[in-house]
């Protein structure tokens, strides 16, 4: 049984840290994020020389920052921060939406047994896990259309 200790005991570990960081954004005009191990700055003024204030910051606190998870991206590219895109509004990556829309179709024609042993997810509850990660998108972006599809595809089958 999980008891949610371990993330509220790593956030008290690291509160000194998100101080610090948070201090250096609000001076800066930056926004910051953190979310377990994923540190996310967002702001205007973005370039080297906060990439290296940051890492010298971990190293004070004696974490070893992971190089090649760090990213630079501009306003004109896809943002995704902890598996979510974040530049204009917050939604599930495109790639995602279109495997939702793709399984509804596939529902609407072939029905839901036929298309399960088709597909490469091997869940016994494959109609339970469908609705589970559609939702998910719509947790995220409530209209989302593809989401809203597939949900309305599941509950077609009962009626």
């Amino acid at each position: 049984m999980s008891t949610g200790l371990s993330p509220a005991l790593s956030n008290i570990v690291v509160y000194p840290l998100d101080g610090r960081l948070f201090g250096f954004a609000c001076k800066n005009n930056l926004r910051y994020t953190r979310y377990a191990d994923d540190l996310t700055f967002s702001g205007e003024k973005i370039g080297q020389d906060t990439i290296e204030y940051v890492y010298r910051v971990l190293r004070d606190f004696k974490f070893e920052p992971n190089l090649k998870m760090t990213r630079l991206l501009r306003r004109s590219q896809r943002q995704i921060v902890t598996g979510l895109v974040v530049n204009e509004k917050l939604q599930a990556p495109r790639e995602v939406r279109r495997k939702l829309r793709q399984h509804a179709y596939f529902i609407k024609k072939f029905g839901i047994e036929d298309h399960a042993a088709f597909t490469e997810i091997t869940n016994a509850h494959f109609k339970e896990h469908l609705l589970g990660c559609a939702g998910f998108v719509k947790s995220v972006n409530a209209n989302d259309r593809d989401a809203i599809a597939l949900i309305d595809a599941l509950k077609n089958l009962e009626s």
